[in-house]
């Protein structure tokens, strides 16, 4: 699919008009290939090519009114529209001239009469129709008005065919006048030679691309009716092979316009669309890659304290009750430590709530610091409390945890003039390890590490203790 847009974009610009520096030279190939047996064919059997060249311009003639007619809601081109209905009633008087040239006695007219009067009157019906349309480049076309129109023109037109003996300009008597048939030639000349500069003139109505390809329509045509004006075989072969390649060159022209160009111009807008629709899709989806960045940062925060910056206890609750679950599926022992500041309130009372955040920054900093496993986890469980899950230990190894936390705490030599038992800032810990069954529930493991907790500071602080026990 892409392979093929892609060729239809690079085909389509250069078929836009004929009148492109490369346009030009394919149709001059194309002329000279086409010219050169069709001379040879109408050296030798000038009736067949006339035939021949007459029917192809038939053809081609139905078809711009076939085009026209069902391209007209994609492309809206009155102008065209109105060419196509004229170039159907055209092509139909020309079949009857065709067909009584070549004597065949299928209406019952005298083959004279439709053989003359019938190219004639296509001849003035193109003309003065070619003189007309440059008024629809401007203004809408009722088709249905026209081709009513030009229905009753054919009728009077084959009426007269039939019945009258008018059309003075050529036949008289029931004979040609060489003179008259000139002369009739003559004007249709000079009425397709007027509908150029009356195109010109309307030029700012028109596509330029269409405008170029109708001015050399004009004058591939005006050129046919001006070598018909000779008796020289050989300026009828030419008048007659214009003609055909004036039908050809209008038929192109209508693909281009309503079939190429809009379907050209459908792709573009497609194209346009499907950028933009690209655009769209990766706007939002960095928006959206944004919206989970952003919840992401917001659920971290919501787990995490605004104050020490490690986890909170909404985030402990979560991590501690995944973590005893875990346990009990595999049977393996759960540590817990919970971990005080001795005598804070005091502390914070003395030294105001500044220098209190300050305290609880630097305790948590070194609680956090000397956990090393990536499974373990410290947290501020509430106020000066401090909560150390500690999965797969034992008590040896908690205990041996809790006193790297105590020392690391007392290193850091926080003074505090208002503390009895000691000058620096120290911290009490309760530790607590049971293997997790059915029939426990995880509140019992922080249940033990608070009676442990309170142990220690009941017997003075600043140490470890340590329960196994359930009760």
């Amino acid at each position: 699919m892409k392979m093929r847009e892609r060729y239809i974009e690079r085909e389509l610009p250069r078929t836009g008009s004929f009148l492109d520096a490369g346009q030009i030279v394919n149709n001059v190939i194309m002329f000279i290939l086409f010219a050169v047996p069709a001379a040879c064919i109408a050296r030798a059997d000038y009736l067949f090519f006339h035939g021949m060249a007459e029917f192809l311009r038939i053809f081609l003639m139905f078809g711009v009114f076939i085009m026209a007619l069902n391209t007209y809601h994609i492309a809206r081109n009155d102008y065209l529209m109105f060419l196509g209905i004229c170039y159907g009633f055209v092509a139909g008087f020309e079949f009857l001239h065709t067909i009584a040239t070549g004597k065949m006695d299928l209406l019952p007219i005298n083959p004279a009469n439709l053989q003359l009067k019938g190219i004639n009157v296509a001849g003035y019906m193109e003309s003065l129709s070619l003189l007309l349309a440059p008024v629809f480049l401007h203004k809408k076309i009722k088709p249905g008005v026209v081709f009513s129109f030009y229905l009753i023109v054919s009728a009077m037109a084959m009426a007269d065919i039939y019945f009258g003996k008018s059309w003075p300009f050529f036949f008289a008597s029931g004979t040609v006048s060489p003179y008259l048939y000139k002369e009739s030639n003559l004007l249709i000349f000079l009425l397709l030679t007027l509908a150029i500069p009356l195109l010109i003139k309307n030029n700012k109505q028109a596509n330029p691309r269409l405008l170029h390809s109708m001015f050399a329509f004009l004058s591939l045509t005006a050129a046919s009716r001006f070598f018909l004006l000779f008796d020289d075989s050989l300026t009828a072969i030419s008048g007659h092979f214009l003609k055909l390649v004036s039908a050809y060159w209008l038929f192109r022209i209508v693909v281009n316009t309503t079939l190429k160009e809009p379907y050209r111009d459908l792709l573009r807008e497609s194209n346009q669309t499907k950028n933009k629709l690209q655009q769209y899709d990766q706007q939002i989806k960095h928006k959206i890659t944004e919206y989970r960045r952003e919840e992401r940062e917001l659920q971290r925060l919501s787990y995490l304290d605004g104050l020490t910056g490690i986890p909170n206890r909404r985030f402990f609750d979560e991590y501690f009750n995944r973590e005893w679950y875990r346990a009990l599926r595999s049977t393996t022992q759960l540590s817990l430590i919970l971990c005080d500041i001795d005598y804070f309130k005091k502390y914070n009372d003395s030294y105001g709530h500044l220098k209190g955040d300050n305290c609880l920054k630097n305790v948590a900093s070194v609680l956090n610091n000397s956990i090393k496993r990536h499974r373990d986890l410290v947290a501020r469980y509430g106020g000066e409390e401090f909560v150390v899950v500690l999965p797969g230990t034992d008590i040896d190894g908690a205990a041996v945890v809790a006193e790297t936390l105590r020392a690391g705490v007392e290193a850091l030599m926080i003074s505090s003039a208002c503390l009895d038992t000691c000058s620096y800032v120290t911290i009490s810990l309760g530790v607590a390890t049971l293997t997790p069954n059915p029939d426990l529930l995880p509140e019992k493991l922080i249940a033990m590490a608070d009676r442990a907790l309170y142990r220690a500071k009941e017997d003075g602080r600043n140490r470890v203790q340590i329960t196994t026990s359930l009760i």
